[in-house]
């Protein structure tokens, strides 16, 4: 239930989870997403081209995100590894 993900991760402190944290409670709640899979960004600002990629190690405060921020997430899909013969 996407309204219950949303009340869960609003109940974050922002200043102090870092975007690795941020995933892995994402997963908590969207258990077919695992942070391997999820790709998060910041909304497009006019005028940009590409959205900015949050880095896992970062706080969600490095990129300004306060309770209420939006944060894009991207399903990777499933990683695939192979063998080259």
């Amino acid at each position: 239930d996407h309204a219950a993900c949303a009340h869960s991760l609003r109940q974050l402190s922002w200043c102090v989870v870092t975007v690795k944290e941020f995933k892995a409670k994402l997963h908590g709640l969207v258990k077919r997403l695992p942070p391997n899979r999820q790709r998060l960004t910041l909304p497009l600002a006019a005028g940009q081209a590409k959205p900015t990629v949050l880095a896992d190690a970062q706080p969600l405060s490095t990129y300004g995100l306060t309770t209420g921020g939006i944060v894009v997430c991207k399903d990777l899909g499933p990683q695939v590894r192979g063998v080259c013969v």
